[in-house]
């Protein structure tokens, strides 16, 4: 069996993580015998090969410590087969634990970004309905749209006043008061209610055989296994939760305009006679 679409979701945004890091390392250490700008394309090959290599693996069954010495390694190998620099800690200043903090952050962040269009679909539905659950449901895809990421990750190797750098090449902000769990929090929160009020939804306009599948469930078993002192966190269990979120956002979407079309079609007999 092949990884799920999220599952690869999450190791290539590790990836992004740790090899954007490096990156960021490289520009700013004056100490290494070489110009960073030199080796900027072989880099950047470096980091393509190693999303080509997530693509083709088999699955992993890996919590979040163990998927960041993965991808460390497969990044090494990369740098090794290369030969373009020495090779060094590249993760070195920060710690596995703000890594895994901020992978599983960063992972809500692109799952949203990929689903984006379709919950713009539901959004598109839902204004045909002027009901309570239409509203609620409407209220929280916005919310889940909008809710911004930050970060406020340290380096023991680089001043704090330079890590919006590294922020921004992740494409999220730095922001010393807001930390990655705190998104993590609000997004598995809303990943949780936007899943419970489709059902409801569904259920208040008589669409009662849809078979959904389970979120709730997983995410459980996510919330109910995971360490957050030391930042050990169930990758199977969140991206179950997640594929199975997408499932159910994909069948809600096909059923009501399959009957939005059907109703369409009626009035347009109708108008014809």
């Amino acid at each position: 069996m092949n990884n799920t679409e999220e599952k690869k979701l999450y190791y290539k945004t590790l990836t992004k993580i740790l090899y954007r890091y490096l990156e960021f390392i490289l520009s700013f250490d004056n100490n290494k015998c070489y110009n960073y700008m030199d080796l900027f394309s072989q880099l950047e090959d470096v980091y393509h090969n190693v999303l080509n290599t997530v693509d083709e693996m088999d699955e992993l069954h890996l919590n979040s410590q163990d998927a960041i010495k993965k991808i460390e390694e497969l990044i090494l190998k990369e740098l090794a087969s290369a030969n373009i620099l020495e090779l060094f800690d590249i993760k070195e200043g920060l710690s596995d634990k703000d890594i895994s903090d901020l992978s599983i952050s960063l992972y809500l962040k692109h799952y949203k970004d990929s689903i984006n269009n379709e919950l713009t679909s539901i959004l598109e539905i839902l204004s045909a309905y002027d009901t309570r659950e239409a509203k609620l449901l409407t209220e929280q895809i916005n919310m889940f749209k909008s809710t911004y990421l930050s970060t406020s990750i340290t380096s023991t190797k680089v001043d704090n006043k330079l890590m919006s750098y590294y922020a921004n090449s992740l494409r999220i902000e730095y922001d010393e008061f807001k930390t990655a769990n705190m998104y993590t929090f609000i997004m598995l929160n809303l990943i949780a209610g936007i899943n419970d009020n489709l059902s409801r939804f569904l259920d208040s306009i008589g669409q009662i055989d849809i078979q959904m599948h389970d979120v709730s469930g997983h995410l459980d078993c996510f919330n109910s296994h995971k360490d957050e002192l030391n930042a050990i966190y169930s990758i199977d269990d969140l991206s179950e939760c997640l594929t199975n979120l997408h499932s159910n956002i994909k069948a809600f979407i096909a059923l009501l305009r399959d009957k939005n079309k059907k109703v369409s079609l009626q009035l347009d007999v109708k108008s014809g006679n």
